[in-house]
């Protein structure tokens, strides 16, 4: 049975790892198993390969309010119109970051995000990826491409996963965010 994020009659490919999910004992994570995320991912992607899209998910998204999934819908269109290949929804830490507008940021490294949207551009680097042993599913993914999006607000990210490196992220972008309208007023909304 095929598992789908519906909102405003739009379906879109949803894989649920929220069963996969561990907590990494070094850095205080939550992250997935590689070798059989990557197997059960690669699986999906060719499954849904004429899809524009898929969703892969550290914890259900359908229990979104429906006003988060129409933001999130939102987040996906814009991301395409940006050239992105992966869109993430939350992130624990990020390096380097650029407001697109005030919702879309383009990032260089994001840790552990709970949802990644990835586009059809990216779906023959990452069915072509080795597997490597010891390398978290987040590590691999993000040396795939760089061209990573991430939504703000964060998105459906539950009060449980959050920590102090997210609690810093959070006040990185509304800093930069902050600077960016005292220095570029006429940034797209």
């Amino acid at each position: 049975m095929k598992n789908w994020f519906v909102v405003s009659g739009y379906h879109l490919p949803l894989l649920d790892l929220s069963v996969n999910v561990k907590k990494n004992r070094n850095k205080g994570l939550i992250e997935l198993d590689s070798q059989s995320t990557w197997e059960r991912i690669k699986n999906f992607i060719l499954a849904n390969q004429r899809e524009d899209c898929v969703i892969i998910s550290k914890n259900n998204i359908n229990h979104l309010r429906n006003s988060e999934k129409k933001f999130l819908l939102r987040s996906i269109i814009s991301s395409v119109d940006y050239g992105g290949k992966l869109l993430v929804t939350d992130t624990n830490r990020f390096s380097n970051v650029i407001p697109l507008t005030k919702n879309l940021l383009w990032v260089g490294l994001v840790e552990s995000p709970t949802t990644y949207i990835i586009f059809r551009q990216l779906y023959d680097k990452i069915l072509n990826q080795l597997v490597i042993d010891n390398v978290s599913f987040n590590d691999l993914i993000n040396s795939l491409t760089s061209q990573k999006l991430l939504t703000w607000p964060f998105i459906g990210n539950p009060e449980s996963l959050r920590n102090g490196n997210m609690e810093n992220s959070l006040k990185r972008i509304k800093l930069i965010l902050r600077s960016k309208s005292i220095f570029c007023p006429t940034m797209k909304n």
